[in-house]
């Protein structure tokens, strides 16, 4: 589903160049869930851009569901984007004015998919959040929205769920709830990759890596 090949990313701030990743190289696999972890400024959520395709600027190659990113034009590399990848932030950004299926609506249509109300309440209810579907984001707690996010990355049907720091601003029970969440869509099929600084996502995941010094290595089965 993912593979890196010798990945390099520069960033250019003061004057200085700063390499944060240094001929990455990578496989994951369909089905996989995947956690990688690093310190803060590891170029963690990095990594996740370029696998993702929101991050152009780098050296080697990239593939995603068997297309070489850099391979593709802007066009092109949005489709693939919209048609594979599912993204959740640790800080999720919604239309505020809008309810939540609105919201949710607002990414199905992007991806293609369906986006009237009743074909989007069985995903609101696959996320708990059925009666919410009319609330607006602000009026939902912290973990609601965090499943608002999951659903609004599900709303296009992708293919891979990339996720940043989904339990980074959630209390133990409500990032445990979030976890469990991740844990079924990948006993259902869907290949994740989140990075993180929770050890609790090791203990769900299949398989943890560890970036550090600009590159990435194993580490091991949980």
């Amino acid at each position: 589903m993912i593979e890196l090949v010798g990945v390099r990313k520069v960033y250019r701030a003061g004057g200085k160049d700063r390499e944060v990743l240094r001929g990455v190289d990578a496989a994951i696999g369909r089905g996989e869930f995947a956690a990688v972890f690093g310190r803060s400024g590891a170029g963690k959520s990095t990594l996740l851009n370029l696998i993702g395709g929101l991050d152009r600027d780098y050296q080697g190659s990239i593939r995603l569901d068997g297309q070489a990113l850099e391979t593709l034009s802007d066009r092109r590399l949005t489709a693939l984007r919209g048609a594979t990848a599912g993204f959740v932030f640790q800080n999720p950004v919604f239309l505020d004015h809008l309810p939540a299926w609105k919201n949710i609506a607002f990414a199905a249509r992007f991806a293609g998919g369906p986006a009237d109300r009743p074909s989007l309440l069985p995903l609101l209810a696959r996320l708990g959040l059925e009666e919410y579907a009319d609330a607006r984001p602000n009026e939902l707690s912290g973990g609601q929205q965090q499943r608002l996010a999951v659903a609004r990355a599900l709303a296009g049907k992708p293919k891979v769920l990339l996720c940043d720091e989904p339990t980074g601003n959630l209390d133990t029970e409500t990032g445990s709830s979030l976890i469990q969440i991740l844990r079924d869509l990948n006993i259902a099929g869907m290949t994740l990759v989140v990075v993180t600084h929770d050890e609790r996502v090791a203990e769900a995941a299949g398989r943890f890596m560890y970036l550090s010094d600009g590159r990435l290595a194993e580490g091991g089965a949980s």
